[in-house]
């Protein structure tokens, strides 16, 4: 019986509190990556304006983002040339997202992990802009990369 009567209680503290941290769509609809660094995993970056820096220490990761925006862009830097490779757990054929190269300002479509297989894209001396692009309306995408030295 005691349960009975603590049942509503319980409710209004947590609609209390979840409320108004879910309550605004921003703090949902962001972008984090997960960075990869000589087998130690952290978080790189999460924040809502979706352009995450990546640092020459990052070697693999995982990329999410999340609800209304559908594209994070991804900025790489290496003291020397590389590739990075991006890849899906998705069904293959079941297209999730695409892989752009950002070249002088405009998008360059390289192809997307589940319909091509794995997408490696090379960079312009030292530099990579890379775009992600989420081809349908998903709660959470997720993406994984792994930088090869070239």
């Amino acid at each position: 019986m005691d349960l009975v009567r603590c049942i509503p209680a319980l409710v209004l503290l947590f609609l209390g509190n979840v409320i108004p941290n879910v309550a605004s769509v921003r703090m949902w609809d962001r972008a984090t990556v997960v960075c990869d660094t000589n087998g130690k995993k952290h978080v790189v970056e999460e924040n809502s304006d979706r352009v995450v820096n990546l640092d020459a220490n990052c070697q693999s990761g995982e990329i999410a983002w999340r609800l209304s925006t559908t594209y994070v862009y991804l900025r790489f830097r290496k003291p020397s040339a590389f590739k990075v490779c991006f890849s899906s757990n998705a069904i293959p054929s079941l297209e999730k997202y695409s892989v752009y190269k950002m070249s002088s300002g405009s998008p360059v479509y390289s192809g997307s992990p589940n319909q091509d297989g794995d997408i490696c894209v090379m960079s312009s001396g030292f530099n990579l802009d890379i775009a992600l692009e989420a081809l349908d309306t998903f709660y959470v995408l997720t993406a994984k990369f792994k930088v090869n030295c070239v």
